[in-house]
């Protein structure tokens, strides 16, 4: 279970520290990394072909359970 949660901890350092949004995260962009040394993540994001800045993302309407939501831009 270290996996997944070094990838969430990844993904969240990627979106607050470095305002980019994965927009793909899955279990086939997740990989299990040998650890270097103690404490170093065991799990890793990888694959960010769909990555946006979040300066550059423009929202419209936002579908959600089939609501539409208006969005302001980021």
């Amino acid at each position: 279970m270290e996996a997944p949660r070094d990838a969430i901890v990844g993904h969240r350092s990627l979106l607050e520290d470095g305002k980019i949004l994965h927009r793909d995260a899955s279990e086939n962009n997740i990989i299990i990394a040998a650890s270097a040394t103690e404490g170093s993540p065991k799990g890793r994001l990888i694959d960010l072909d769909l990555a946006k800045e979040l300066d550059s993302i423009e929202l419209g309407h936002v579908w959600a359970g089939g609501l539409s939501l208006k969005k302001a831009t980021l």
